[in-house]
């Protein structure tokens, strides 16, 4: 009803209301019901489904890069709920502080990963899905009226390796990945010789089809770490090192 209500206002008093606490509150409230639903899954195309398959230990660990919101379309929240616990990192002010009020348990980092530490302009967009790094992708989005800028402002880059902890196969572990199309760059910061995680979760969205015949550069490159493509859903790729299978 809110939402519908929401869409029926004026642009300009959406727009101020999306900058309000008011707009905040109501996602954290959002957050909040699906925690206590009866959904057991909540991952956008049924990642942690596939996920569960590898890693159906009561307890282990994760890292959630591009974490997003904490429960609405997360693919960690169904083990956190499960007694899991993590790293969870986001450049979107919002998600983080979320994150740390509905998953306190877990460790909310506000940074982007990239292949080099330091910092980069961030370009924050409204919807917040289409954020970016890269301003010609930016000003593209921007062309469509129902994009907007929110923010543009200089945010804190680290390596994966710089924020993760150590990870082996033989361990229920999880690495996860949504950063709209720079998730190869995300593995390419990792130290493969301390962060093994078992499963991994990476968003293809160039790579959708299932074929053997045309692996994409991601699997391409996580085989050569001895992983094996083992499900995919309609957005992601999930990984199993092969020791463990």
């Amino acid at each position: 009803m809110v939402a519908k209500i929401f869409r029926l206002l004026p642009l300009r008093m959406r727009i101020a209301l999306k900058d309000s606490i008011l707009y905040f509150l109501y996602n954290l409230y959002l957050n909040f019901v699906a925690k206590i639903g009866r959904d057991l899954f909540f991952g956008q195309t049924n990642e942690d489904l596939e996920i569960l398959k590898f890693v159906p230990e009561k307890y282990g660990k994760y890292i959630d890069i591009g974490s997003g919101r904490p429960i609405k379309d997360s693919n960690t929240f169904h083990f956190y709920r499960k007694g899991w616990r993590g790293v969870l990192v986001d450049p979107i002010e919002d998600n983080v502080r979320m994150s740390r009020i509905l998953r306190r348990k877990d460790s909310s980092l506000r940074m982007l990963i990239g292949p080099d530490s330091g910092e980069i302009f961030f370009w924050r967009l409204e919807p917040y899905g289409y954020s970016t790094t890269v301003e010609t992708v930016a000003l593209e989005c921007l062309k469509n009226p129902q994009i907007r800028l929110k923010k543009k402002e200089i945010i804190k880059v680290a390596m994966l390796k710089d924020v993760a902890f150590s990870m082996s196969p033989k361990d229920p572990t999880i690495l996860t990945i949504d950063v709209e199309g720079f998730d190869l760059e995300v593995l390419k910061s990792n130290d493969w010789n301390r962060v093994m995680p078992r499963v991994i979760c990476v968003e293809e969205l160039g790579n959708l089809s299932p074929s053997k015949d045309s692996p994409s550069e991601i699997q391409l490159y996580l085989e050569s770490y001895g992983y094996k493509l083992k499900a995919k859903t309609i957005l992601s790729s999930i990984f199993v090192h092969k020791s463990y299978l």
